[in-house]
């Protein structure tokens, strides 16, 4: 992956489809979580949504996702 994370790629939008499906589904999940903050924090682990969801390494705390 040249050293690049799924984050940065994010952010470069260089996110493939398949990815991009799956940041979308794992972030709809998340949505509707007990655990959410208004702040968009997981209130299990702490991690930024935005950030966790498109990690291809991270899974959810509670194994939604």
């Amino acid at each position: 992956m040249n050293g690049f994370s799924n984050l940065a790629k994010s952010k470069l939008g260089l996110l493939s489809k398949k990815q991009s499906k799956l940041y979308a589904e794992r972030m709809a999940i998340c949505q509707d979580c007990e655990f959410k903050t208004a702040l968009g924090r997981c209130g299990k682990c702490g991690c930024v949504l935005t950030a966790k969801t498109k990690c291809d390494e991270c899974k959810c705390p509670v194994d939604k996702w």
